[in-house]
């Protein structure tokens, strides 16, 4: 079956990015939602081979504690890395009793100009030209499903050459 949809998730214990493309019309949409929400949304696509959600897989990674932060503050961090974990492997095994195709990704490199090389709203908007708000869970989500939509990437680097 041709695939319709690519949706993309980036896993986080309040509120996870969400987006959907639609491979016809090349829209983008861009959600926040909470676990429970995001359960209920995934209901309507139970079974259906037309869909196929990317989800943003950090645990994937084989080091996780890479941030340069120690103390109280180091443990409040990999609390929250570990919990992020934990609510990305749960959207997984949702998708997985809803019958959903799915894929667990690494995260796409950070090579950008926002703070921690995080993509900024600016950049994102000239990727994919989408006119609304973002937040950064939203605009890592529909980086990830855009990317694996393989529609077109066509940005400016730091020295104003184009990638194509």
């Amino acid at each position: 079956m041709k695939k319709r949809l690519v949706i993309g998730i980036d896993p986080d214990v309040d509120k996870s990015g969400v987006a959907v493309i639609d491979l016809q019309s090349g829209e983008m949409n861009l959600i926040s939602l909470t676990f429970a929400e995001m359960m209920i949304f995934f209901q309507s696509f139970k079974d259906d081979k037309s869909v196929e959600v990317i989800v943003e897989a950090g645990w994937m990674v084989k080091k996780s504690n890479y941030h340069a932060v120690y103390g109280s503050a180091g443990q409040r961090v990999a609390k929250n890395v570990g919990e992020n974990h934990r609510r990305g492997k749960d959207i997984v095994e949702m998708l997985e009793a809803l019958n959903i195709p799915h894929r667990e990704v690494l995260p796409l490199r950070k090579s950008w100009r926002g703070q921690g090389r995080k993509i900024t709203h600016e950049e994102f908007c000239q990727i994919c030209s989408y006119k609304g708000r973002t937040n950064q869970e939203t605009r890592d989500a529909g980086l990830l499903a855009w990317i694996n939509a393989d529609m077109p990437l066509n940005i400016r680097n730091r020295d104003k050459k184009t990638i194509k």
